[in-house]
């Protein structure tokens, strides 16, 4: 499984990953949703809230992330790959630190 070194959770205050079970477009905010809620993610901020948000609705897959300095992405599951989005992340994120 590939991922991106030095993503962590420490500068993201909540993430929520929100999709429609029946869109086929929703497996990369799927597998980020389980790679952000895995215990070693918990451990590099357990503050942080990670919410998952089931819909019905065929609306494209989204991830919202709430950083720790008030400032807020939102990212469209449909137009990135999972490794995208955690690269795109992470970056935001380097620029708190």
């Amino acid at each position: 499984m590939a991922s991106v070194r030095g993503f962590s959770l420490k500068h993201i205050s909540k993430i929520i990953v929100s999709f429609c079970t029946f869109n086929s477009n929703a497996s990369s905010v799927r597998e980020l949703l389980r790679r952000v809620s895995s215990d070693s993610m918990k451990e590099s901020n357990p503050k942080c809230i990670v919410e998952t948000r089931v819909v019905n609705d065929e609306s494209a897959p989204t991830v919202q992330v709430k950083f720790v300095n008030g400032e807020e992405m939102r990212l469209n599951g449909s137009e990135h790959h999972v490794l995208d989005m955690m690269k795109i992340i992470k970056a935001k994120s380097d620029t708190m630190t």
